[in-house]
C-alpha cells in the first residue's frame, strides 16, 4: 500500500528492510527506551525497528498530513498503538518544544 501511495521509494522492499535492520544492528544492545524516526514517510525504518525492538517506544515524525494519516492507520492495523505514535510537524520546530526536546535515546533518519 505504501508504494501505491508513493510513500516508499523505488528500491525493492527487501532493500528497505535490510537498511532498517542495519539501524537495529547499529543500535545494538544499547538500552533504548525511546526512538524517533525523523521524516518517517512510509514508516521505514521506524516501524521495522518497532517490530525488532518490542520494548522501545517509537515516535514516527513527519510533516506531511497524508504520510502521517497513513502511518496512523498502519499503527492501528498492526496493533502497535500502545508504544508507537505519530507526530506531525517539522523537526526543527518539534525539537524546540519542551515536551520533545532531548527526550529520545536514539534518532534515525534515512
Amino acid at each position: 500500500m505504501a508504494r501505491q501511495l508513493r510513500l516508499l521509494g523505488p528500491s525493492s522492499v527487501d532493500l528497505h528492510l535490510r537498511h532498517a535492520r542495519g539501524f537495529a544492528e547499529a543500535i545494538g544492545d544499547r538500552a533504548t527506551q525511546t526512538l524517533l524516526d525523523l521524516g518517517s514517510g512510509a514508516g521505514v525504518p521506524g516501524l521495522v525497528l518497532a517490530c525488532l525492538m518490542p520494548t522501545t517506544r517509537v515516535v514516527l515524525l513527519d510533516s506531511n498530513l497524508n504520510r502521517t494519516a497513513f502511518l496512523s492507520r498502519t499503527i492501528m492495523e498492526l496493533e502497535m498503538g500502545d508504544r508507537v505514535s505519530v507526530l506531525r510537524g517539522r523537526a526543527e520546530e518539534v525539537a524546540q518544544q519542551p515536551k520533545w526536546r532531548e527526550t529520545m535515546d536514539v534518532v534515525v533518519a534515512r
